[in-house]
């Protein structure tokens, strides 16, 4: 279980750090963020460029490791036929809050019959949501989330102990990984609750999910990739502050039954593909450098309606390019998630570019009508007396929202017995005379 190094926050270098920025509010560098930024894009933008080499390093590095078992899946539903074989036993998978476990892992766990345990929930009441809007989140100076954060390599010590005092639970750990080192394997966990450490120190089994483009030449990479994940999340896990109750079983209802010797110490990674190659080559490959800090969740100012939990653009966008349609059509083009952006990705232009890619091979209904408004308004011209009765109806309004976008609530014009055109052409007809 050697080389993971779990990244979480500190409760006394955070009041540290927050009581500095009261006392010296030109604590901050002006360039220090300048600075980070600039080595962040030439790391990930290096990392996608040097992708093949990467994992051909790290595959390499692999075979020379016996605590660790390693194996690559082309897709999700491979990585779930991976963690069924290797816990024929376990009815449960335990798993973190990271979207390559969450939206791409989970659902094919849930088809194979698995319940999911989700730890990062367990023991938070309902709470309302205090932000909704990213403009009401307070602003968080860099070098405060910057020493809000230490890292820990103690993880297998506290296994060892744990598994010899208490023995284990009878649940594999299902976890994504921040960032992974080509060099030597080094896994980087981000966590902002004990979840992660909890599921590590008392689960039967450790899975390990690295997307790979999480790839990064050095550990010191990974440290540093998965550290600004952590430093410029911030205001995205102000708005995640919000929740109901956990809706999943609690790591507690599962109790210790398997002895330390039923426990093997040996981890799986599981480099899960899952059409990455496929966007690395194509018109979206700039997608595959974001690190994952959700910054540009927090600034949308739509993301409340793409669903809960709030996810981000880059995540709906990944999520279409993964065949599965998402509601791109929500975006605003605001630009606010560019801004956001420690890497200045595009994501407006990206997601601007996929709707129309999709409007020209698939047009919704919408879509259809508006393009085609002056034959709509002919057809409704010549049945104008029973179209307008017909489109004032509710049961019809609903319906029109569902197959069109139109919303239901809005009073839609009435057909004139005549067309516009009609009216236009008779109009200057007559002026003419």
């Amino acid at each position: 279980m050697e080389s993971i190094l779990l990244l979480e926050p500190s409760s006394t270098q955070k009041r540290q750090a927050m009581a500095q920025m009261l006392r010296d509010p030109q604590t901050a560098a002006e360039g220090d963020g300048e600075e980070i930024t600039k080595r962040l894009r030439s790391l990930r933008t290096a990392a996608v460029e040097a992708r093949n080499d990467l994992l051909g390093e790290l595959q390499s590095a692999a075979k020379e490791q016996t605590s660790r078992r390693w194996f690559f899946a082309a897709d999700a539903a491979g990585a779930a036929a991976i963690i069924r074989q290797i816990c024929p036993d376990t009815a449960a998978v335990a798993v973190n809050k990271s979207a390559v476990v969450t939206a791409e892992v989970v659902p094919f766990l849930h088809a194979a019959g698995l319940t999911i345990v989700a730890p990062y929930y367990d023991g938070l009441a309902e709470v309302e949501a205090r932000f909704t809007q990213a403009w009401q989140v307070p602003e968080v100076p860099l070098a405060a989330s910057r020493n809000a954060f230490h890292s820990t390599d103690d993880l297998p010590a506290r296994r060892r102990q744990s598994l010899r005092e208490r023995g284990a639970r009878n649940l594999a750990a299902v976890i994504g990984v921040n960032a992974l080192a080509a060099a030597d394997g080094s896994a980087v966990l981000l966590q902002h609750r004990a979840n992660i450490r909890q599921m590590l120190t008392e689960c039967r089994r450790i899975i390990l999910v690295a997307g790979i483009d999480k790839i990064v030449p050095t550990p010191a990479d990974a440290v540093f990739q998965a550290s600004c994940m952590a430093w410029f999340g911030t205001a995205a896990l102000a708005l995640d502050l919000g929740r109901k109750a956990n809706p999943a079983p609690a790591l507690d209802n599962y109790p210790f039954t398997i002895g330390p010797g039923d426990v093997s110490e040996k981890i799986t990674v599981i480099l899960l593909d899952n059409g990455r190659s496929d966007i690395a080559t194509g018109a979206y490959g700039a997608l595959l450098q974001c690190i994952g800090c959700r910054a540009c969740a927090a600034s949308c100012p739509a993301g409340e309606y793409f669903g809960a939990p709030r996810p981000s653009p880059r995540e709906l966008l990944f999520t279409d390019l993964q065949n599965t349609v998402a509601p791109l059509m929500h975006c605003i083009q605001c630009e606010s998630c560019c801004s956001a952006c420690p890497l200045s990705l595009d994501l407006p232009g990206m997601i601007l570019d996929r709707r129309h890619r999709r409007a020209r091979s698939f047009p919704a209904l919408s879509d259809r009508l508006l393009a085609n408004a002056e034959i709509v308004e002919r057809l409704g011209s010549r049945l104008a007396p029973l179209a307008n009765l017909f489109l004032q109806n509710r049961l019809v309004k609903k319906i029109s929202e569902a197959a069109g976008g139109i919303d239901s609530r809005r009073t839609l014009p009435f057909f004139a017995a005549k067309p516009f055109a009609d009216i236009y052409r008779d109009f200057l007809t007559r002026s003419e005379q």
